[in-house]
């Protein structure tokens, strides 16, 4: 999965993936995109009383020119964790990977402070790439779910500072991943002989 890190403006179409924190209104690029909507993201807010608790999600679909906009709840910004940001990541990859969307745009513009916004960005980013897994090297029939997601563009406030943080956490995704391959491989074909 190829992640970009981007500074914040309107994406002009796609999926995107707005961050809300509980409690608050849309803000920031959220609200231009609100406006783009003609007022659609506010109006599900309200109709769904969706509270914004960490990892809850309302989806928005064909919401103006975008495809569906998930929004996904922040919880309390203030007490949000390195690791509850991953998690964060992981919960969104699944989201739009259930979306059966091959790219997404998330807009992590507005970063919890003990994070700084540049390492909010990357640690949503390494969460996602996490969750981005599947094994179907035996299956006969790949099911239309399975399909991976191939990319994600993150919008923040310090983009070169982002890319700056994934750089270490860039590779442990892909170590995790070759761990999971060989642990889901058949005893026939990676036998204790050809493991060792």
């Amino acid at each position: 999965m190829k992640i970009n890190f981007a500074a914040a403006k309107l994406p002009a179409s796609g999926t995107l993936v707005v961050l809300l924190p509980e409690g608050s209104a849309l803000s920031g690029l959220a609200t231009e995109i609100d406006r783009r909507c003609d007022g659609h993201l506010s109006r599900a807010i309200k109709a769904a009383r969706f509270k914004a608790k960490r990892e809850q999600q309302l989806d928005v679909l064909a919401a103006g020119p975008y495809d569906r906009v998930l929004i996904m709840g922040l919880g309390d910004p203030a007490t949000i964790t390195a690791r509850e940001a991953e998690q964060l990541g992981g919960a969104i990859a699944a989201a739009v990977l259930a979306a059966k969307a091959k790219q997404a745009v998330i807009v992590a513009e507005q970063a919890p402070d003990a994070l700084g916004k540049g390492r909010f960005a990357a640690l949503i980013a390494s969460g996602a790439k996490l969750r981005n897994y599947s094994f179907l090297s035996y299956k006969s029939k790949k099911p239309d779910t399975a399909s991976a997601l191939e990319g994600l563009t993150l919008l923040c406030a310090s983009p070169a500072e982002a890319r700056s943080a994934f750089a270490p956490l860039d590779a442990l995704p892909d170590g995790v991943h070759f761990a999971r391959d060989l642990v889901n491989e058949p005893p026939n074909m990676l036998f204790p002989a050809a493991f060792a």
